[in-house]
């Protein structure tokens, strides 16, 4: 429903007044031409910007649809969809710094702001950039903030994020950092409270890392150089873990890594997730899997594992360890799989060797309710076999 005030629509014959047809009516009707929630596309914009202009009834409704996700992007970006976004959010920030009373009105309706390539070195960003920090201070409503490859994550958004108390989730992609608040600047001691936090492939992560009220997070997606750098993992109450760092170079580092997440976070955690690089053999899995902090999750329910082997890497073999790993966890009911590598499992098992091995070590466990094993041309689907491999 809009923040705005609504008018119903007068309706009239000539002279006549003729009987007023009640909001929920529209509302019924309007669904059937724009999606009510979701992404828009360029014909979705179009139809609600002008159904905008009919009257104030439908400003006052089709706006804050309009308005629910503000997105900007570097304007040599291509694309007219991504252009059209990008000025929508410029002039709506330009507006509320005019303090326009609609304006101030749509920036209660912005649910989700996405910022991607925005460069404070940039002469058209950099000179206008407080634009954009000053009319995000208006959005109090947001739930979600997304940034990619932007590198203005300074000192002043740290003070507009860490004020935007309804904030669900706040994910960094290929950023950089330029400075942060608490712990940075002993004068400021607020803290950015979210549930949600990912952040991958980020440079000056300690501005970031400072930033965070750990006390608040529950679901964290995490690198290794994030987790190399975090120090109040033990503050948090984590359900839900995603660690994307292990390779085929330093595997016993990412591994050490690991095991001293779960040392920290082990009794909250629901949900495990990890993103594997298989090396030519898996000696360095046994430091991760016979630690006590491997053993000691009580609560994981959801084991996740997004794997990647080098050729002459046994796939077979790793689903076999992790099979006989996860058998400690009693409470465990779903087991994913999946293998992002093109190479297809080793020629000398066949097709059906392969699925009745994996339906053995399924046998033992039991507890199981959801199985996916991912492997190229024969996915193991919530356990059944969908297709088989050549």
């Amino acid at each position: 429903m809009s923040l705005l005030k609504w008018s119903t629509p007068e309706r009239r014959a000539g002279d006549r007044d003729l009987r007023i047809i009640p909001n929920e009516i529209y509302l019924a009707i309007f669904k059937y031409l724009v999606p009510a929630s979701g992404p828009l596309n360029l014909e979705d914009e179009s139809t609600l910007f002008k159904l905008s202009l009919v009257c104030r009834f439908f400003r006052d409704l089709f706006l804050p649809r309009l308005f629910a996700c503000i997105e900007f992007y570097d304007h040599k970006l291509d694309g007219l969809q991504r252009k059209r976004a990008s000025s929508r959010g410029f002039n709506l920030c330009e507006r509320i710094a005019a303090l326009e009373p609609l304006a101030l009105s749509l920036a209660l309706c912005v649910k989700v702001g996405h910022f991607e390539r925005c460069d404070s070195g940039d002469t058209d960003f950099g000179n206008y950039s407080w634009v954009y920090v000053s009319g995000m201070a208006h959005m109090r409503n947001i739930r979600e903030l997304q940034f990619t490859s932007c590198n203005f994550v300074n000192n002043e958004l740290w003070d507009v994020i860490a004020t935007l108390e309804l904030l669900e989730k706040l994910r960094f992609d290929d950023c950089y950092f330029e400075g942060g608040p608490a712990d940075l600047e002993p004068d400021k001691m607020f803290k950015v409270k979210v549930l949600w936090l990912k952040a991958s492939r980020c440079f000056g992560v300690r501005h970031l890392v400072a930033a965070i009220d750990a006390c608040h997070l529950r679901t964290l997606d995490i690198d290794f150089n994030f987790g190399h750098e975090v120090d109040w993992l033990s503050g948090t109450t984590l359900t839900e873990l995603t660690e994307l760092s292990i390779s085929s170079y330093h595997p016993m580092d990412d591994v050490l890594q690991i095991k001293h997440i779960l040392h920290v976070t082990s009794q909250s955690l629901q949900v495990l997730t990890l993103d594997l690089v298989l090396s030519s053999d898996l000696d360095c899995w046994p430091v991760l899997f016979e630690d006590p902090a491997w053993r000691n999750l009580p609560l994981l329910r959801s084991f996740i594992l997004y794997v990647a082997a080098w050729p002459g890497c046994s796939f077979i073999e790793f689903v076999r360890l992790i099979c006989n790993v996860v058998r400690v966890h009693k409470g465990l009911q779903s087991l994913t799989i999946k293998r992002l590598s093109t190479y297809a499992p080793e020629s000398s098992m066949s097709k059906d060797n392969f699925q009745d091995t994996v339906q053995e070590l399924l046998d033992y466990l039991p507890g199981l309710t959801f199985v996916e094993i991912d492997v190229r041309d024969a996915p193991l689907m919530d356990g059944k076999w969908i297709r088989s491999y050549t």
